[in-house]
């Protein structure tokens, strides 16, 4: 993993902890409905959360396709590195 791929890392487990996640069952494998039980709402909560501290906008089509962490953090790469 690239040194920006681990920062996106950092920072997408932070803000999971910032919402009440357990940083220990954060990992890039955790899918983000079923392994750590975030809903829609809080999903949505996410992606705004990204929103800000990245400067982006993750428009609802490409929100739609991000399942794990490591999804979110391949998009963060894909869309800022």
């Amino acid at each position: 993993m690239s040194a920006t791929k681990a920062n996106y890392l950092d920072e997408v487990k932070n803000i999971l902890t910032d919402v009440g996640i357990e940083s220990t069952s954060i990992t890039e494998d955790s899918n983000l409905a079923r392994d750590l039980g975030l809903d829609s709402l809080d999903l949505t909560d996410l992606m705004m959360r990204l929103e800000v501290k990245f400067g982006i906008q993750v428009n609802d089509l490409d929100a739609q396709q991000l399942a794990t962490v490591e999804d979110v953090v391949n998009y963060l790469d894909k869309n800022l590195g």
